[in-house]
């Protein structure tokens, strides 16, 4: 049983670390959402990248100052994974979007 050990434990708490250390404080409303989709942070939200429940990339909008809300009526129902950047830093967040 001594190969059971073997780091991969060590590797995936590292990840979730440095996820935690580089994710930053944000609040999205409302959720579920129809039209827009607001973002609330101490932190200037450089882009939002919107993926679908099979991951693919189906939205992405940037903003060279801060982005406070984003306009998804033309995305189709359903459950989106957001991840949001402000500098280096990534925080991410589900939302569902209803019609």
């Amino acid at each position: 049983g001594n190969n059971i050990k073997r780091g991969s434990n060590f590797q995936v708490k590292n990840f979730s670390d440095d996820n935690i250390k580089n994710s930053f404080s944000l609040k999205t409303y409302p959720n579920p959402v129809s039209s827009t989709l607001f973002f609330s942070s101490k932190n200037n939200i450089q882009k939002v990248d919107f993926f679908n429940a099979m991951g693919l990339l189906v939205k992405s909008v940037k903003s060279e100052t801060n982005l406070t809300f984003v306009d998804v009526s033309n995305l189709a129902r359903g459950i989106y994974y957001l991840h949001i950047t402000s500098g280096k830093k990534i925080s991410k967040k589900k939302i569902i979007i209803v019609r």
